[in-house]
């Protein structure tokens, strides 16, 4: 695994990379084309949390894979971050989005295959970039796990998350109650505050209350366009993403290759279940 900082659509963003070297991959533009794995973070975009799940993932597929940090969720200086209040729509979902298809354009060879894994937003950031001609030419399957692609505001902790964001100013204790939302262990705050900083706490909670609010129709367009090259994984007690959300996009689009956890995981697998999600992932990419 390597780490590199580049500067994606204006923010210093922090990739991680096995296989290739981003700039590996652009002295052979030209000629390449291997499958590149994309993953898309959920949020909080933070690709450290994903690195025991992709390095399984690269050593089962041999592929090359990269991860990118969402803007602003990895800093390595705040000085040379664009400035949070002059700057919002770089860390929104909408800049969000743009900085996803920026690293796209810019870092992955011409000739190249994409295969896209999203979890949690990034899932529904995915469903974006399959909008943008010069980036679905290229990808050959989109595997979306726990997607929040459809009224996230909606859902269990998505009401949760609206309650205390509003009755809550101070950032400490609103960062608390969203990592306990989304279930990850309290004892991990500390090493996890030390690490984000504020600049970072406002990015990702900024970012989520516009997925609370924006995100809201699914788009079933794009997913009847690509259903055969998208593939969902829902979890059976997942309260960003409820299970009625699985029947629904089953009824609507039938033909959809949509399937239901059997394991239990939950939507931050990342935290538990890694290394056999990877294994279910890897198995699905062989035989794509």
């Amino acid at each position: 695994m390597q780490t590199e900082w580049v500067t994606i659509n204006q923010v210093p963003t922090k990739v991680l990379t096995w296989g290739k070297t981003l700039s590996e991959a652009k002295d052979h533009a030209g000629g390449d084309n291997l499958n590149y794995i994309v993953c898309i973070c959920g949020n909080p975009g933070i690709p450290d949390a994903y690195v025991e799940f992709l390095e399984e993932v690269h050593r089962k597929t041999n592929n090359v894979v990269w991860i990118l940090s969402h803007a602003g969720h990895s800093v390595k200086n705040v000085a040379d971050m664009p400035v949070y209040s002059e700057n919002k729509e770089l860390y929104g979902l909408e800049g969000q989005i743009k900085h996803k298809i920026a690293f796209i354009e810019e870092y992955i060879p011409e000739y190249a295959k994409i295969t896209l894994i999203g979890h949690s937003v990034g899932s529904y950031i995915i469903l974006r970039l399959l909008r943008v001609p010069s980036i679905h030419s290229k990808v050959v399957k989109s595997y979306l796990l726990f997607p929040t692609i459809e009224y996230i505001g909606d859902s269990p902790n998505g009401k949760k998350f609206m309650k205390y964001t509003r009755r809550f100013v101070i950032q400490k204790l609103v960062l608390r109650i969203y990592f306990k939302i989304t279930d990850t262990p309290l004892y991990l705050l500390e090493p996890i505050r030390s690490f984000v900083q504020p600049f970072v706490i406002k990015s990702v909670l900024g970012m989520a209350l516009q997925e609370m609010l924006q995100i809201r129709e699914r788009d079933n367009e794009i997913l009847m366009e690509n259903s055969e090259n998208i593939k969902l994984y829902y979890g059976a007690e997942d309260k960003w993403c409820p299970l009625i959300n699985y029947y629904n996009i089953k009824k609507d689009i039938p033909d959809i290759d949509a399937v239901i956890c059997e394991k239990g995981y939950s939507h931050t697998f990342v935290l538990e279940n890694s290394l056999p999600l990877a294994a279910l992932i890897s198995n699905w990419i062989q035989e794509q």
